[in-house]
């Protein structure tokens, strides 16, 4: 989000309405940013699982597997309140 601001502090004949069109626009990316990262813990997490549960280490893979599905479940939580907020959390 701050390489833009940059980026857009840089020209002198851009406007406040300019950055008023993209805040928004960057605000959206990075909570979608923040919602993508959790799937892919979720995912990874996941992965451990059924690898520690291919190689018979149980306890890692139920450790995993309920990493995952916390991390799935908030990212679901997260992907649903910013949709309904339309990236103003």
């Amino acid at each position: 989000m701050s390489y833009m601001l940059l980026y857009l502090s840089h020209f002198s004949n851009i406007t406040s309405q300019d950055r008023a069109v993209f805040l928004p626009i960057l605000k959206l990316h990075k909570n979608n940013m923040e919602v993508n990262i959790m799937f892919r813990w979720a995912i990874i997490f996941a992965v451990i699982a059924l690898v520690a549960s291919l190689f018979g280490f149980g306890g890692v893979a139920g450790m995993s597997k309920d990493f995952a599905v916390i991390l799935l479940v908030v990212a679901v939580i997260l992907a649903i309140v910013g949709f309904i907020s339309r990236g103003k959390v």
